[in-house]
């Protein structure tokens, strides 16, 4: 066998790889938007229900099943001013988007600063920050110098990404500023000011992103490590003040309706394997992702933690949220388009995780994560539905 080096460098694989990457995503969106005439707003997913609460403009899709949650940031973005109009707070707690949605307010918030402020440049707007994340995020693993291109490419297309890009949600955005700020951390070996502005800017993109300071915080204060305490308090502190903002205009705290949605923790999973929901396309997506990414996870983080020295903040906090998945309600591990999303912050940690310590497992791992996001982003796009155009 030739020894010979190959003719490209690791530059010119890089390349290859962002452009496959790039090939699949825009293909997976031609998939998903050649049905509805290439019109982007089809994303949103905006029924008949919000339509008539909120006049549209023309040319908006208008499917004939109910909606989900991309419609609810759509409509905040188009109503953002007045939010900064408490003189109509009143209006806006009457009818929705609840506070539920408007705690997840920069993805709509960028929305509205990119169209500026002309709602019919909404849809591609809000399609543009999730393409500019997901590739952000991409790119951000597989330059990184512990980066490869399974894992870049098994976070690019993991099943929030490919869930979040269909459903115009905020998950995209989630996962490349948790991925960057993850990175930076491991670089630096320690907080800084950057990384504080990426964390205060992902609690408010969703709010199960207030546990990662949280616990980075609780990892600092163990380790005496009193400075990077400190620069984990500004992004809880920045959630609690938007929660209280929405409290004054809604009357409710969001972040405990979110809360507030719960079982008895851990008994998912086993009420699913016995048929509580039944076993259809939905269930045996939620079985996939649970067999083939949730529980051999959790067994190779525990089996790194029993064997490791010294425990290290990216793989505690990486178990920490793989738990809370474990923990999450049944109607959340109903399908993966629920649980494959919900717990954003897992991929990014397992990524780093992964690229931190390499092996076959870890491999494998990424393989079976991109053919999970994959087969969902297929299934999604395949799932035609009747619309109308307002």
């Amino acid at each position: 066998m030739s020894n010979a080096p190959s003719r490209f460098g690791p530059k010119a694989w890089a390349t290859f790889a962002l452009a496959g990457y790039l090939g699949i995503l825009f293909l997976v969106v031609a998939l998903t938007l050649a049905p509805y005439r290439w019109n982007s707003s089809a994303l949103l997913h905006i029924d008949t229900s919000l339509a008539l609460q909120h006049p549209l403009p023309h040319g908006v899709v208008i499917l004939s099943i109910p909606g989900y949650d991309g419609m609810q940031y759509y409509q905040i973005a188009r109503d953002l001013p007045s939010l900064f109009s408490p003189i109509l707070w009143s209006k806006i707690a009457a009818i929705p988007p609840t506070a539920y949605w408007h705690q997840r307010i920069l993805f709509p918030l960028l929305a509205s600063a990119l169209s500026f402020g002309q709602e019919r440049f909404l849809p591609f707007a809000l399609l543009s920050i999730n393409l500019a994340a997901l590739i952000l995020s991409f790119l951000s693993v597989l330059t990184w110098k512990r980066g490869n291109a399974t894992a870049a490419f098994a976070l690019g297309l993991c099943p929030a990404a490919m869930v979040g890009l269909h459903f115009s949600l905020a998950e995209p955005l989630s996962l490349v500023l948790i991925t960057i700020f993850l990175i930076r951390f491991v670089e630096r070996k320690r907080m800084d000011a950057l990384g504080t502005a990426l964390l205060c800017l992902s609690v408010l993109s969703r709010e199960i992103n207030v546990f990662l300071p949280a616990a980075f915080l609780l990892l600092s204060l163990w380790k005496r490590q009193w400075r990077d305490a400190l620069l984990c308090l500004p992004p809880i502190i920045i959630f609690a003040l938007w929660q209280g903002i929405l409290f004054s205009i809604f009357h409710k705290i969001p972040f405990l309706v979110s809360a507030g949605k719960h079982s008895v923790p851990f008994l998912a999973m086993g009420h699913l394997l016995l048929g509580q929901l039944g076993y259809n396309r939905y269930t045996l997506s939620s079985f996939a992702l649970f067999f083939f990414f949730v529980l051999p996870s959790i067994i190779l983080v525990l089996a790194h933690l029993f064997h490791s020295k010294h425990l290290d903040a990216i793989t505690i906090t990486l178990f920490f949220f793989l738990l809370v998945m474990l923990a999450t309600p049944i109607f959340i591990w109903s399908s993966i388009t629920s649980i494959g999303r919900a717990i954003t912050p897992v991929y990014p940690l397992f990524m780093v995780f992964g690229c931190l310590n390499p092996d076959k497992r870890v491999t494998i791992l990424n393989v079976l994560l991109i053919l999970l996001g994959l087969s969902t982003a297929l299934g999604l796009a395949f799932s035609l539905h009747p619309f109308v155009l307002s």
